[in-house]
């Protein structure tokens, strides 16, 4: 199941949760709302706490470090997620300078609490590198999580996602927004597994 908590009706706030038949689930993005966005929870750019539950969340995986996919990662972390943060070895690089220029223009100055906040995400951050399939979820249902290098999309993620005896991959492709939500969630069968 995929909920969206975010970057339903515009293309801000990138936040997915893909539910696995187990009951444990991922995390795609994490992004900050721009504008007058608001998604189902009540998240908007006035609003930015997480309030969906984040226990079940095992880890997040981040397809490019663009504000909107990524801006609501300390919001996150205050609700209590412990897991992962997933993304390819270019993303791991920029996610710190990025954030840490968001936390000083659009939250506080105060360098500690910045540095501590920082602290956490260079803790959680897996540099996964490109063309290596890395397991998020093990068993069955599982889910595993590559970084294509695509020419000019040199961050972005492909999950594949085991179903059965079939596999499936549900691809985010940063930049084709208004694509990418009428694809999320239609899963197509590749080929069968031996």
């Amino acid at each position: 199941m995929l909920k969206h908590h975010g970057a339903v009706n515009g293309v801000t706030g990138s936040c997915h949760e893909l539910t696995l038949a187990n009951g444990r689930s991922v995390l795609i993005d994490c992004g900050l709302f721009q504008g007058a966005e608001i998604s189902a929870d009540g998240a908007g750019a006035a609003q930015l706490a997480v309030t969906f539950p984040v226990d079940q969340i095992t880890a997040l995986i981040v397809t490019h470090v663009h504000i909107d996919h990524i801006g609501r990662i300390p919001y996150l972390l205050a609700a209590g997620f412990t897991g992962p943060i997933l993304c390819s070895e270019a993303s791991a690089a920029l996610l710190p300078m990025v954030l840490e220029d968001a936390l000083e223009v659009g939250f506080t100055r105060d360098r500690a609490l910045i540095e501590r906040v920082l602290q956490v995400i260079r803790e959680r951050v897996v540099a996964l590198p490109y063309g290596a399939w890395h397991e998020v979820v093990a068993g069955h249902p599982g889910l595993r999580v590559n970084y294509p290098a695509l020419k000019g999309e040199a961050c972005s993620c492909t999950p594949q996602i085991p179903i059965g005896s079939w596999h499936a991959t549900l691809a985010l492709i940063p930049g084709y927004h208004r694509e990418t939500r009428r694809q999320l969630g239609r899963l197509t069968p590749l080929a069968k597994r031996t």
